[in-house]
């Protein structure tokens, strides 16, 4: 027996197990995880004076930085319509009860901005997929305008949030440094940087900070993959636009962004968000129009991209 959900592919009441999920889901957390080493890596090497420079590394952190992310942010996006399509079959109601899913997603990331490390999408998952998981009852050709209407606004804000960045850019005076041990970054006590991360968590959602790009860039690539796995991506009779989206991938985006990651031919904070780093005492602000992928001084990472950095003291 199939269910049929206005024009998208016919749904199987009991459907096969696709193993190129598995595959792209196992691909998506590995590859996160590796952008995980390279930011505690980086911070480690910055703390300790180390300069980033050399193409091997700049290869590193071109390879993990924000692919696998947003391979990941699409895998939820699929995930959230094979939620839809499982109640669906149940003869459930949809959302249902996953905004109380959401709020725990959200609380489960506060917890860990504030008292593990501040390098967390959590809680902007939560909000995404509340969003989303209202969107996927809208038609299909609202559904696909509202995925370019946020990956437009994405784009319009990063020169946006970039320029209020640059604003704040700095390069610190010779001996401000010192005092700060190689491996201590900030010398400050456990309780004291939950106590600034707490009082860091709303203007954590503000214009100043990674939010908003995240906000629209998420909603975009959640409702993309929503949008691919309903219209049956997986499915053979998708093959050609399988390997259509493969060529225009692995064919023109990675090597345009190989060229933008390793030679710099254009600004870094386009294609990704500037990063801003803080500790008590100390602020970091990553130039968002550096061609440089050097380093200097310490501080706490906070999400975002690999610009240069420079620090202030406030």
């Amino acid at each position: 027996m199939t269910i049929r959900v206005g024009n998208a592919v016919p749904i199987a009441s009991h459907p096969r197990r696709l193993p190129a999920l598995d595959v792209l889901r196992g691909i998506a957390i590995l590859g996160t995880f590796a952008s995980n080493i390279w930011l505690f890596t980086a911070a480690a090497i910055v703390a300790g004076g180390s300069g980033c420079s050399g193409w091997w590394t700049s290869f590193w952190q071109w390879l993990p930085n924000g692919k696998f992310l947003g391979l990941l942010t699409i895998m939820f996006g699929i995930g959230l319509e094979i939620q839809r399509q499982t109640a669906v079959r149940a003869g459930k109601p949809w959302p249902g009860k996953y905004p109380i899913r959401a709020a725990l997603l959200f609380a489960d990331g506060a917890l860990n901005y504030i008292f593990v490390v501040t390098f967390d999408v959590l809680r902007i998952y939560a909000v995404i997929g509340l969003v989303i998981a209202y969107l996927l009852l809208a038609r299909e050709r609202v559904r696909w305008w509202l995925t370019v209407g946020f990956l437009a606004v994405h784009c319009a804000l990063l020169p946006i949030v970039a320029s209020m960045r640059a604003a704040d850019v700095r390069i610190p005076r010779e001996g401000e440094m010192t005092g700060l041990r190689p491996g201590d970054p900030v010398g400050a006590g456990y309780w004291e940087t939950v106590a600034v991360s707490f009082e860091n968590f709303g203007p954590g959602f503000g214009l100043h900070s990674e939010f908003p790009l995240v906000l629209f860039l998420g909603l975009g690539l959640f409702l993309l993959g929503a949008n691919l796995y309903r219209m049956g991506i997986f499915g053979p009779e998708r093959r050609a636009l399988r390997y259509a989206i493969m060529l225009f991938g692995f064919g023109i985006a990675l090597p345009i962004d190989f060229l933008i990651g390793i030679t710099s031919m254009v600004p870094r904070s386009w294609p990704c968000s500037v990063a801003t780093v803080r500790r008590p005492g100390w602020r970091w602000h990553c130039s968002p129009w550096s061609r440089s992928t050097s380093c200097e001084g310490s501080g706490r990472a906070r999400w975002g991209g690999h610009s240069r950095a420079s620090v202030e003291w406030r």
